[in-house]
């Protein structure tokens, strides 16, 4: 089973939108716009086609960029160089990860002093 997951697509529903919220999402793209159905058909055609025998359990996501955009309330802008992006323009940062060995608890550890 294969999935197609695409991001925001000239359709009547996208259109349905309010325009305010419509007009921020499109901003926020890398690409700045919507997709058009046309654009999402040959990931279908791919998928349904000899050539896509190897994509078992995939996720597609035709979407113009929008999955590199951080998720936030409806027409947010958390792109590069916002505060909550963490590309303000200097290095980028590794991710961390929490420790698997979560601190002993101290009532039940040996006392450590005051």
């Amino acid at each position: 089973m294969n999935a197609i997951c695409p991001g925001p697509i000239n359709t009547e529903l996208f259109r349905g939108i309010p325009e305010e919220w419509r007009r921020r999402k499109l901003a926020e793209l890398p690409i700045g716009r919507a997709g058009e159905v046309g654009e999402i058909a040959p990931t279908a055609v791919i998928l349904a086609s000899d050539e896509g025998s190897y994509y078992i359990g995939a996720t597609l996501n035709p979407n113009g960029g929008d999955v590199m955009v951080t998720a936030g309330p409806p027409g947010a802008y958390h792109g590069p160089g916002s505060p909550r992006s963490g590309t303000t323009g200097g290095p980028i940062r590794p991710l961390t990860r929490p420790s698997r060995n979560p601190p002993p608890d101290r009532a039940t550890s040996p006392a450590s002093g005051p």
